[in-house]
């Protein structure tokens, strides 16, 4: 039985095991949609809840705080590639959402070099949540049927969650730019 300060950290591994298991999915199981759907939208779930225990019972940790956001990227960006090669995700969104965490990663750890930290901004998090919404929707609309409206509700999601992640980029190269010159 996990106890209440280990509860937070198993969701996030939860999270962590779900990436290879969608990969498996797609790879090994393309027709099981709903399985891949269902499977996104538990892990997304647990990006919530984790946070929010280990906020109110206080036990974060470093592990956590490592696999965290580590658990999120890999999750978002392994569902928008297999979004992208079904042309169900535009390009351009799916591009700036990728390159944008690609360049905070390069950032904060040339901060980290520096001993300067770079604490994850409320635009940051509400990113993650609108990424993960319209990857939940775009898969809603791969596993159900195109007959559902989800494509435009989907796509329109994306695109501004693509804005939010280049507006947090903006802001996190702001709040580093004394480090940078």
């Amino acid at each position: 039985m996990l106890t209440r300060a280990q509860i937070p950290n198993a969701l996030t591994m939860a999270r962590v095991a779900a990436v290879p298991l969608c990969l498996a999915l797609i790879l090994l199981a393309p027709d099981a949609r709903v399985l891949l759907f269902v499977v996104f939208v538990a892990a997304s779930i647990t990006d919530y809840l984790d946070g929010y225990l280990a906020r109110k019972w206080q036990v974060t940790s470093r592990l956590g705080a490592l696999l965290d956001p580590i658990a999120d990227k890999l999750l978002v960006a392994l569902m928008l590639l297999y979004l992208c090669v079904l042309n169900i995700a535009d390009f351009l969104p799916v591009s700036i959402i990728l390159l944008r965490e690609l360049y905070i990663a390069g950032l904060r750890e040339f901060l980290g070099k520096l001993q300067v930290d770079l604490p994850v901004s409320n635009g940051g998090k509400w990113k993650t949540a609108l990424q993960m919404l319209a990857v939940a929707v775009l898969l809603a609309q791969d596993a159900f049927g195109a007959a559902l409206p989800e494509t435009s509700i989907g796509g329109t999601l994306l695109y501004a969650s693509a804005l939010l992640a280049f507006v947090s980029a903006v802001s996190y190269t702001r709040a580093s730019w004394v480090y940078l010159r």
